[in-house]
């Protein structure tokens, strides 16, 4: 037992090491837990709307994947929202304890600590090597990539993948059928987590049996098969009731409606991006940002690889013949690297269509174009990139006396932290305009309408439903069916709010405000934050109406009025 606990110590010791240095990265968060959230996205509403509307549905038995309280009347199908079913689990689980802004800061705090640590144990597993496995550990978690989603509590929680791909390594070697379940199990956790990074690490799980079989280091005996069906089995079994219905609606919707259609040649990652400072940096990402703002997509090219970390990269590239440890990390990391620069390369903004990459030949299949963005595949980047880094870590720590060896393990470790801290973590106290009381206080089942109209506003405006509970004209989801707008587009007024921010002075805004109010839209609020004074202006010249409530924040107009209907 004794010998037992010693040789658990180093694990410990990593564990403690890599929960530390999260707390510390993550501060301002761990700070503010209870009173503000994660996050200074408008995408953060989306998962905080969502925990509320699986809670919401469950307790009074309605349909997860269709919604009447989003794009009223007509409703919208939720079948792509972006779910991420174990994060609102734990969220549900805690928020009774913790509270609900705790309980989802949580979900986001958690992912540092885990996949650092899963990360620690697949590089133990790899290299045999406690101090290079946890190079390896602090590379995974604090990459800058994982920061990039701090947003999206779906691409944010990687920390499953390190696991899943730790035990497919044993149950390929070893043949066990429990390392095969525990493997389904935790990629089972990525699917519940997000689809997307399900396919992810399916990918690179993929890539691994068949780098082992070729490279015999996996011997196809029935054991072997064995484990990979309790595998397979285990994912099935745990993502089949969440999965199946997305098989279904894709099978049975319409042949012209995929909603897998991305924008692959807008997506990709510039190639620059991986040679840059950390745009996060609170020394130097200031000066990184002005290259940052070529990109197309600047928001998902957060992608630095760090230079210690690339001097390790080269390092292994310099002796692919003579490292085998690392051998199918780097080779992971070349083909998902030239997978998320799209179909052809961007470099510092610049197109380059006529230079073919080979994301062209896998784009059309399904676990490639399921993805939409060939940018998240830097996610499997930084997976591979930290074991190839420990790879070398640990062979220049093997060419040192152990004093210098354990003083080169601090110096490589304290780098990689300095290159990789991203600071302060944003937070944002949540908030709601105290002006939708009388809304909350008003009796009955009607609609309100929030103004202007845009699809980042969407998404706020769905945080403010969760609490004050009555269906909106607009709504945000993953791939909305062009319906889902039909009764924007049918309305003079809200689609002039959708297209240009005010309304057409020609229109006729009493026949406006009786359809709305034949529609059972009570209310229209006037967000003035979101509005110019001109804008606001010529909101209330056309309405004609005298407001029911009015403060610095919102504004509010009742459809029902005597003038407007």
């Amino acid at each position: 037992m004794i010998q037992r606990a010693r040789r658990r110590w180093p694990d410990l010791l990593a564990l403690f090491g890599i929960t530390a240095l999260s707390l510390a990265y993550l501060w301002p968060l761990v700070r503010r837990f209870s009173s503000a959230m994660a996050g200074d996205g408008f995408d953060r509403y989306v998962f905080q709307w969502t925990n509320w509307w699986v809670t919401k549905a469950l307790a009074q038995g309605q349909r997860l994947y269709h919604t009447e309280v989003l794009f009223h009347p007509q409703g919208a199908d939720l079948h792509f929202l972006s779910y991420s079913w174990l994060n609102t689990f734990v969220w549900w689980s805690l928020q009774g304890v913790l509270g609900k802004v705790a309980a989802y800061n949580f979900t986001v705090w958690w992912s540092w600590p885990l996949a650092g640590f899963g990360a620690y144990l697949l590089g133990r597993q790899v290299l045999d090597d406690h101090r290079a496995a946890f190079i390896a550990g602090i590379i995974y978690a604090f990459y800058p990539y994982h920061f990039a989603q701090r947003n999206h509590l779906n691409l944010l929680s990687i920390q499953w993948i390190p696991f899943s791909l730790l035990f497919l390594v044993r149950a390929t070697k070893d043949s066990r059928w429990l390392d095969g379940a525990l493997s389904g199990l935790f990629f089972a956790f990525s699917g519940l987590s997000s689809w997307h990074l399900l396919t992810l690490s399916g990918l690179l799980g993929g890539l691994w049996v068949l780098y082992a079989s070729l490279s015999k280091q996996m011997v196809w005996s029935a054991k072997t098969w064995r484990a990979l069906l309790a595998l397979v089995i285990t994912v099935a079994a745990v993502t089949g009731p969440f999965l199946a219905p997305l098989v279904w609606k894709q099978v049975a919707g319409p042949a012209d409606e995929s909603p897998y259609l991305g924008k692959e040649t807008e997506t990709q990652t510039d190639l620059v991006a991986y040679f840059l400072p950390n745009l996060y940096h609170p020394l130097w990402g200031d000066a990184a940002a002005p290259v940052h703002r070529r990109f197309l997509r600047a928001k998902d090219h957060a992608v630095a690889l760090g230079y210690v970390p690339l001097g390790l990269l080269i390092c292994a590239v310099v002796r692919w013949g003579k490292e085998r440890t690392g051998r199918f990390w780097l080779i992971g990391f070349a083909v998902f690297w030239l997978l998320a620069l799209g179909p052809f390369p961007r470099i510092n903004g610049e197109p380059y269509p006529s230079i073919p990459l080979p994301y062209r030949l896998v784009g059309w299949s399904f676990p490639v174009r399921s993805l939409r963005s060939p940018a998240r595949f830097n996610i499997i980047v930084g997976l591979c990139l930290c074991v190839v880094g420990g790879a070398s870590a640990r062979w220049l720590m093997s060419k040192l006396p152990r004093r210098l060896s354990t003083t080169a393990f601090v110096v490589i470790t304290a780098l990689i932290m300095l290159e990789y801290w991203s600071w302060p973590f944003p937070t944002r106290v949540p908030s709601m305009p105290a002006g939708y009381a009388p809304i909350i206080a008003d009796s009955g089942d009607f609609a309100i309408a929030d103004l202007p109209i845009s699809n980042d506003l969407a998404k706020q405006y769905m945080s403010y439903q969760t609490v004050h509970q009555r269906p909106t004209v607009t709504g945000h989801v993953s791939r909305p069916p062009e319906e889902a707008y039909a009764f924007i587009e049918s309305n003079d007024l809200l689609r002039s709010m959708w297209r240009g921010r005010q309304p057409d002075p020609q229109g006729d805004a009493q026949a406006d405000l009786a359809a709305l109010a034949d529609a059972n839209v009570r209310y229209l609020v006037a967000h003035k934050p979101e509005l110019s004074t001109n804008e606001l202006a010529s909101l209330h010249a056309y309405l004609r109406l005298e407001p029911v409530y009015d403060d610095q924040e919102i504004r509010i107009y009742s459809t029902t009025s005597a003038d407007g209907h």
